[in-house]
């Protein structure tokens, strides 16, 4: 938070009068809403730039649109998990679909190349030649064509690829074991590592599927269909001009032209070819992407809830797994045996009622595992009015008791004490999600001017005796809220961009989501703010 500074009528011009962009950056920084604006800019930028460069203005188009629907996704779930995970998420599966990692079998190397292709090659030669399953649907063992053909979509197409992008969702599971192992053994760094990776909260395992998903039809679609299209299209424009060719001969065509006034460039037909299989491209790009919440979106959707349930259910995982790989499986292979026919549109229509339906069961299962939603929209530059505290109802007076002969020696009435009411719901102003070695983790309701201790956890690690924090208006701007280190020892905290500062005791932090505090074996996040 930047320190307010204020100037009266009659004193010098300050630098910040001058200058309100020095005052103003960390509240800036702060503002999603000022984040999302640098993106427009950036964007404008970008498509400006791929005016005479359509593969530019094919990544341009396709990151937008799939971003846009992960972060719709995002405040429908009121998913906590921020946007820099998302992104990580989704650069890791581009990596896996993108750099040369591993040999294939049967793959041959270009000239001047290492021979190697990206891990999902691997995967996808598993299911389509080994088993195999792409041969199904030439030789496969049914009466009717398309349903060889569907089964070979099933085992070649549907199941390797939907299984595929839980990938991130695999090795956040195997790395948060690993991490909470080293905790439980002591170590504070393991302990904040394993919050990062912790995947035990649904919506967090449906949205780290639902980006990776988001990777996948971006690296699928524009680097594989739009350019296999560009080269079709540029293809069929280069035969038109090779007939003219041989029809006419170069030698006249060249004259004809030469004769033109205005010139004719001489590249145009290059120029021809690329922009046509470019346009031929965008036919393919645009459909691919806008059906994304009723395809591969909700597919790798579904696949994740399978994850979700066999959490919840350990010993039927095999159950709850199964069915969701078949289930993603069976709709990924309608889907591409009625492509382009009528029959295609049911399939997707159940798909997003089963996407969104799946998305709200989720959502239910955070609130019952005690996670609170996080806020919608996030802070502004402005700040919002201060709100008028709930009012609360005084305490109904004391009923006298009744009248009884008096004893031989009466003691002197004791007061009444004051009748004691619950905090009212509108005091909630965030959670804060507590994690902690050797203990189970849990959430706790943020409110104003509540001191909240940490007496489960300090049995476990002394260092933790006298540690509390509380909510408190910022002494910059009683409009917003902060969290106060209310206890005996200094804490670690950390912003939600990953700055670093020690909080020591009597000292206040914007209360935001996503920022952390930490001392010995605990580790604390703000998961949802409402003030």
């Amino acid at each position: 938070m930047s320190q307010a500074i204020e100037s009266r009528a009659g004193e010098g011009l300050t630098r910040y009068e001058l200058f309100p962009w020095l005052q103003v950056r960390a509240s800036l920084a702060e503002s999603r809403s000022f984040w999302l604006l640098v993106g427009i800019a950036v964007l404008s930028g970008i498509l400006f730039a791929a005016n005479d460069n359509p593969a530019l203005l094919f990544e341009s188009e396709a990151a937008v649109i799939l971003v846009g629907y992960v972060i719709a996704l995002r405040v429908f779930l009121r998913a906590s998990m921020t946007l820099v995970a998302l992104a990580g998420v989704f650069v890791l599966v581009v990596a896996l679909m993108g750099l040369p990692l591993v040999h294939v079998p049967g793959s041959q190397a270009e000239p001047g190349q290492s021979g190697r292709e990206p891990l999902i090659y691997l995967w996808l030669w598993f299911w389509k030649h080994f088993i195999p399953g792409e041969a199904i649907a030439q030789k496969g063992p049914l009466p009717v064509a398309w349903m060889n053909e569907f089964l070979s979509n099933l085992i070649a197409v549907g199941i390797p690829e939907d299984t595929f992008k839980l990938a991130p969702v695999g090795l956040f599971l195997a790395l948060g074991a690993w991490l909470r192992s080293r905790a439980a053994k002591g170590s504070a760094a393991a302990a904040r590592w394993a919050q990062r990776f912790d995947m035990s909260r649904p919506t967090t395992l449906l949205m780290t599927a639902f980006a990776s998903a988001a990777a996948f039809v971006y690296m699928e679609t524009v680097h594989q269909y739009v350019v296999i299209s560009d080269v079709q299209g540029g293809a069929q424009v280069a035969r038109v001009f090779q007939v003219l060719i041989n029809t006419f001969g170069a030698d006249n065509i060249a004259k004809a032209l030469a004769g033109v006034d205005p010139p004719i460039d001489p590249n145009f037909l290059g120029v021809i070819v690329k922009d046509y299989g470019a346009y031929k491209g965008a036919e393919l790009l645009l459909p691919r992407l806008l059906s994304f919440m009723m395809g591969h979106g909700a597919y790798a959707a579904i696949v994740a809830y399978g994850v979700i349930l066999a959490q919840r259910h350990p010993r039927q995982w095999w159950l709850a797994l199964g069915s969701a790989i078949l289930l993603s499986a069976v709709l990924h292979a309608g889907w591409d045996t009625f492509a382009s026919e009528l029959a295609m549109v049911p399939i997707a229509l159940a798909t997003g009622f089963i996407l969104l339906s799946l998305c709200i069961r989720v959502a239910n299962l955070d609130l019952e595992a005690g996670y609170a939603p996080a806020p919608i929209v996030g802070e502004s530059v402005v700040p919002r009015a201060a709100r008028a505290p709930a009012a609360t109802p005084p305490a109904p007076p004391a009923q006298a008791p009744p009248a009884s002969p008096p004893p031989a020696a009466v003691a002197p009435p004791k007061p009444a004490e004051p009748a004691r009411l619950e905090p009212p719901p509108s005091s909630i102003v965030g959670a804060l999600a507590v994690n902690c070695a050797g203990a189970p983790p849990r959430t706790v309701l943020l409110r104003r001017a509540e001191v909240v201790a940490f007496t489960e956890e300090a049995k476990l690690d002394p260092e933790l005796e006298g540690v509390s924090v509380d909510v408190v208006a910022s002494p910059n701007d009683p409009r917003r809220l902060g969290l106060r280190n209310a206890g005996s020892k200094t804490l670690q905290v950390a912003a939600p961009d990953g700055r670093e500062a020690a909080l020591e005791p009597g000292r206040i932090v914007s209360l935001v989501t996503g920022a952390r505090f930490s001392i010995g074996a605990l580790q604390a996040e703000v998961t949802a703010v409402d003030a």
